[in-house]
């Protein structure tokens, strides 16, 4: 109240004293001007304490209802600012979460897609998955399966003769079925097989005796006529090699350096004799630059070259105990069985090179693109080397069922070959 006091002065026009009450009006000396003023005063005092009171109430009240207003106001911001910001937060948390989850299964989906379209098998039905790949038997309880070709479609391999089982050639399709039998041969072993596609093509030399052996074609599938002789007269033809419509193989008895390498269109006829004077061999190997094979004694051999009709050989490497030859890209590749070594050389000459050392008698093998393989008949070993770059890798072994792994052919959906431990045929797909 002390607050009002100057300003209620000032309204009244009456004088105030320095102290906190009102002057009295001057006294006129009698009982009834008394009473006035004593009622004037009261009435006066009573006034200002109520008016005093009414805008001390209204001035709270105002204020309640202002801060009121102002509490709601900024708490309704405040309130939609943080929904808002609790909102948005909110919702970029679910949109992140589920592009993450989208973008997650996106990336499963197209990683499997891409691991499939690389090559993985979706499913291996009767074999046994080895990493992506997908390993088969294609045909068991063969005796002593050797020498195998492969084309298109179907496996071809040969087996040797079992008492009054004689030596035979068999196929099966490569996806596996029941193995065919498509022929019989006349001695206990074949030495060599090949095919086209069109017709499957082996060696057989008989019974060892001089002009006992002979080059046979069967067409595929095989027709009435069975197998017929190309060309015969042969001692002990050995070696078979397939380029460009034409055959190649060696003869010879043993290791006497009698033999020769011949050559006999895929069609039939005599035989061109490309070189004399040779040993028998299984290495051979033909471009458009000349045809290459391998010479052993057992202690020293060559890798010979010639000219592709013949002529002149010369020797571009030489080891202890060359044998299994490949050619392809301007290099010749060949297994050395006494040094357990796998070779290579070019073509055009130069310093042969040791691709792998220590291996367990390499004898199979073959060449597909960039890569060289070949198995270890007594080490129970697939192998594979990236002519690119690389070490030898092992891509079976004995923990993989693998014996004694013999001959090997290989194209651009997998890799072939025969076990005379086991007695089995073999896929591995993809290569």
């Amino acid at each position: 109240m002390k607050r009002l006091l100057p300003v209620l002065c000032a309204a009244l026009a009456a004088g105030c004293s320095s102290g906190p009450g009102l002057t009295s009006v001057p006294d006129s000396g009698t009982p009834h001007d008394a009473g006035v003023d004593a009622g004037v005063d009261g009435g006066r005092d009573a006034g200002i304490d109520a008016g005093t009171d009414a805008g001390i109430d209204a001035g709270l009240d105002a204020g309640e209802d202002a801060g009121t207003d102002a509490g709601v106001d900024a708490g309704t911001d405040a309130g939609t600012d943080a929904g808002v910001d609790a909102g948005e937060d909110a919702g970029v948390d679910a949109g992140v979460d589920a592009g993450v989850d989208a973008g997650v299964d996106a990336g499963t989906d197209a990683g499997e897609d891409a691991g499939t379209d690389a090559g993985e098998v979706e499913s291996c039905d009767g074999g046994t998955f080895v990493g992506t790949r997908c390993l088969r038997v294609l045909a068991s309880g063969q005796n002593i399966p050797n020498w195998i070709a492969v084309d298109a479609v179907n496996v071809y391999w040969a087996t040797q003769a079992n008492g009054p089982v004689p030596s035979q050639i068999w196929q099966v399709a490569k996806t596996g079925g029941t193995p065919r039998l498509l022929a019989n041969g006349f001695g206990t072993t074949f030495e060599g097989l090949a095919t086209d596609g069109r017709f499957v093509y082996w060696v057989d030399p008989g019974d060892g005796f001089p002009g006992d052996g002979g080059l046979y074609s069967l067409p595929v599938p095989p027709g009435d006529a069975g197998a017929g002789l190309l060309s015969g007269g042969y001692w002990e033809p050995e070696g078979l090699t397939l380029a460009n419509g034409v055959l190649y193989f060696s003869t010879g008895n043993g290791d006497n350096g009698t033999g020769a390498l011949l050559s006999v269109p895929a069609t039939g006829g005599g035989g061109t004799t490309l070189e004399a004077n040779q040993f028998p061999t299984l290495g051979i190997g033909v471009d458009p630059s000349g045809v290459y094979w391998t010479q052993s004694n057992g202690s020293a051999g060559n890798v010979f070259s010639a000219p592709p009709g013949g002529g002149t050989p010369t020797s571009i490497a030489s080891g202890t105990d060359p044998y299994m030859l490949v050619v392809g890209g301007g290099m010749a590749y060949w297994t050395d069985l006494s040094a357990n070594t796998v070779n290579a050389v070019r073509l055009d000459g130069g310093s042969p090179q040791v691709l792998a050392s220590n291996q367990a008698f390499p004898w199979g093998l073959a060449l597909e693109g960039q890569s060289l393989y070949w198995t270890n008949l007594s080490g129970g070993q697939l192998m594979e080397l990236d002519l690119g770059g690389g070490q030898p890798v092992t891509l079976l072994d004995s923990t993989d069922g693998l014996e004694s792994p013999f001959y090997l052919a290989v194209d651009a959906t997998g890799i072939y070959w025969t076990d005379n431990g086991t007695g089995d045929v073999y896929a591995l797909t993809p290569r």
